[in-house]
């Protein structure tokens, strides 16, 4: 039995058609979770990169997904109190910060990123390498 566990999604390449891209710039996925209450009393942690009815918007410019990018310069940036480690708390507070604001600045439309589980969980401990 594992200790704890952390999912992470971002959306998958399934906006196209044989054509072309369906929705500009997007991965559409569609994922809800059905019982919080079992991941709140849990060692789980699920963060998801938009809410089940928005789609994941793409940058072309950093040729990466929104939530991708912010979460990885998060595992950097998020430590929002200095004590050199990331709460499940704190890398959703900058997601949230990030990816909503640059999906509205880039795209014009929603993307909230989610996370349901233990969020007081330390998600990253940063350490000193001398």
């Amino acid at each position: 039995t594992a200790k704890s566990v952390t999912v992470i999604l971002e959306a998958c390449f399934s906006g196209l058609s044989h054509a072309s891209t369906i929705t500009k710039s997007a991965s559409p996925v569609y994922v809800e979770v059905s019982n919080h209450y079992t991941l709140s009393n849990s060692n789980m942690v699920i963060i998801s990169s938009s809410k089940s009815d928005e789609i994941s918007t793409w940058d072309t410019n950093k040729r990466f997904g929104l939530f991708t990018y912010y979460f990885v310069n998060g595992l950097k940036e998020a430590d929002l109190n200095n004590d050199e480690m990331i709460t499940v708390i704190e890398i959703e507070k900058y997601l949230s910060e990030k990816v909503s604001y640059n999906a509205k600045k880039l795209m014009n439309r929603e993307q909230t990123p989610q996370v349901f589980g233990t969020k007081d969980k330390i998600f990253l401990r940063q350490i000193q390498i001398n």
